[in-house]
């Protein structure tokens, strides 16, 4: 048995936002080159200003228009945050790849569960990248849990046999998983934390100038502290599907399966999502 897939989304964080001054933000590929921006550029401008000749604003207005971009897009952070995502999206991409080759799964409700589960996931880490992408915090924390919680409810999916006990709720589930990955229970805490807007969290979005109240929407800063549970949750990611599917795979990258139960690997692969975690910390600590 495998599963076949009808998502088609786009991930958000394959493109990037360019504002034309106070006209339409444009939606475009991230790998727009400079010198093609350039020119949607002019064009856009050369129709707000009724300018027949769009070679005019190019000369007149864009002259140093690749200068400048080269040396805005030279930014660490956003360097950081672009490898953060991609680790993501390697892991995807590598783990569907592995669901389509699952042809000798039972046909049990189990396996159905599982599979289904981590096909339907697909979505739900294109919006994770998306929102984090645009650097919203709180929902990124939401749909991060979210992602968690999932885990947690195919985890002990994956355990039940047809017609003996029954599928628990994802929220319920945490606490079983968190018996297989011990930082799980940790981090669904955190999440929880976060995402209902913790008195501790306030200050992040809420800021006080002159005597008015600004509240602060989206930031690079807030895409890099969300992205660093984003690569915590890869790393359960991966451990519960080896588990998940341990009766098929071969090779293990995060757990050393026995007959009775599966221990986590201490050298896993997907250590390294953890150092590069560090990585964006220390970034952070130096704003």
């Amino acid at each position: 048995m495998n599963i076949g897939s009808l998502y088609s989304g786009i991930d958000i964080s394959e493109m990037k936002i360019i504002r034309i001054g106070f006209g339409t933000p444009f939606l475009v590929p991230k790998d727009l080159t400079i010198e093609e921006e350039k020119y949607l550029i002019a064009s856009q401008l050369t129709i707000a200003f009724g300018n027949k000749s769009v070679d005019n604003i190019l000369k007149k207005d864009l002259a140093d228009f690749e200068k400048t971009k080269t040396l805005n897009e030279s930014n660490e952070k956003e360097k950081l945050l672009d490898g953060a995502l991609e680790l993501s999206k390697v892991q995807q991409k590598e783990l569907n790849r592995i669901l389509t080759e699952l042809n000798t799964l039972p046909d049990t409700t189990a396996s159905i569960a599982c599979l289904t589960a981590f096909s339907r996931l697909q979505a739900t880490f294109c919006s994770v990248h998306s929102l984090i992408s645009l650097g919203y915090y709180f929902e990124s924390f939401a749909l991060i849990r979210l992602v968690l919680e999932q885990l947690a409810y195919v985890y002990t999916a994956s355990m039940v046999e047809d017609g003996k006990g029954s599928f628990q709720s994802p929220t319920k589930s945490i606490s079983q998983l968190a018996k297989f990955h011990t930082q799980a229970g940790k981090l669904y805490g955190i999440l929880s934390k976060k995402t209902h807007i913790d008195k501790s969290e306030v200050h992040k979005y809420i800021k006080i100038e002159d005597g008015k109240v600004y509240t602060l929407h989206n930031s690079i800063e807030f895409s890099l502290g969300a992205s660093i549970y984003l690569l915590a949750v890869l790393d359960i990611q991966y451990c519960v599907f080896e588990f998940c599917f341990r009766q098929q795979l071969k090779d293990f990258k995060c757990i050393t399966p026995n007959e009775i139960t599966c221990e986590i690997m201490d050298n896993r692969s997907t250590k390294i999502l953890e150092e590069y975690s560090r990585k964006i910390e220390i970034s952070l600590k130096e704003t």
